[in-house]
């Protein structure tokens, strides 16, 4: 057992106490960390970590299983301001099958879960900092959707960048590898072997408080799903990624690149009509009276290829997950 202080260069005070467990390549971790900020607000954190995957990196074959959980506690006696009253648990599980015994053809898998619970619904002042929500949509979550652009909520004005409380996300991925040889001779063998292409099935989505509130609105039609095709080169660092997502299941049913919210700044120039015109794309939340569509039942003026409507590209630095 470890205990260990320090002040860091954001102003926080972390006290962190852990046990260590190490056989072969797998890691068992137990770890509680309390993180003191000077605002006025004390968060907990205990994590729970299993990993015996065999490749930190690129896995192509074992599972990783965490289990994170979160408490906020308000520190109003200490410091006499608002602070975040919570708790929250966030598992996720994560799967790779070698269907060579190569890591030629791999399937991966992940399902995560994150619930939080707000003790004070009545301010805002008390729920999660903005670093402690979760976000939906971009390269590492529904990639048929931009970056932090889902949410379910019954305010339709609530941006999805804001983030939400709790999250469901399920993703599956076959990577393949097409260009493999006996040995690596020419220039053109080693450019090519560390080639991946990737097809991907995304679903989920992001919930604001209505799953404290109003469990009752909530709905399996609420669940984004996405389909798509990707390329990856792996390097010694991760390999680059390139993801192209297509909206299967759209839980707004508008394909529309971002819901316009009613509540725009007021520009400063009129249109012809001398209203005032919508110049900003505000992304909104979907309301659990919207109605979803599939993807062959969009609106009849969207094309079935509209970057920002129907599909989305998304790149990173290392796998998706």
């Amino acid at each position: 057992m470890l205990l260990t202080t320090e002040v860091a260069d954001d102003g926080l005070i972390r006290r962190s106490s852990f046990t260590q467990i190490t056989e072969r390549r797998s890691l068992v971790e137990f770890r509680a960390v309390s993180d003191v900020p000077l605002n006025g607000s004390i968060t907990k954190l205990h994590l729970v970590q299993n990993d015996r995957t065999n490749d930190l990196i690129n896995p192509t074959s074992g599972y990783f299983l965490s289990i994170l959980g979160e408490v906020g506690i308000p520190s109003r006696t200490l410091f006499n301001q608002s602070s975040s009253n919570y708790w929250k648990i966030s598992p996720t599980i994560k799967n790779y099958f070698d269907l060579s015994d190569h890591g030629v053809a791999v399937i991966a898998t992940r399902l995560s879960f994150g619930f939080s619970w707000m003790f004070n619904l009545d301010s805002s002042n008390d729920d999660p900092s903005l670093d402690h929500r979760f976000y939906g949509g971009g390269g590492s979550s529904e990639r048929g959707w931009p970056e932090q652009s889902l949410i379910v909520s019954n305010d339709p004005n609530r941006a999805p960048n804001t983030g939400g409380y709790n999250e469901l996300e399920a993703n599956v991925e076959f990577r393949f590898a097409p260009f493999q040889y006996a040995g690596e001779y020419t220039s053109w063998q080693k450019l090519s072997s560390p080639v991946r292409v990737v097809l991907f099935y995304d679903a989920g989505n992001v919930w604001d408080n209505i799953v404290q509130q109003s469990p009752h609105e909530l709905s399996l039609s609420q669940i984004s799903q996405t389909i798509g095709i990707g390329l990856r080169y792996n390097l010694f660092f991760g390999p680059l990624r390139i993801d192209c997502g297509f909206k299967l299941y759209d839980p707004s049913g508008t394909f529309s690149p971002l819901p316009t919210s009613t509540n725009t700044p007021t520009p400063i120039i009129l249109n012809k009509s001398g209203s005032i015109p919508n110049v900003l794309n505000i992304p909104t939340a979907i309301t659990p009276g919207m109605k979803g569509a599939w993807i062959w039942s969009r609106p009849a003026n969207t094309p079935l290829i509209s970057f920002g409507r129907t599909c989305n590209l998304s790149f990173g630095i290392g796998q998706a997950f």
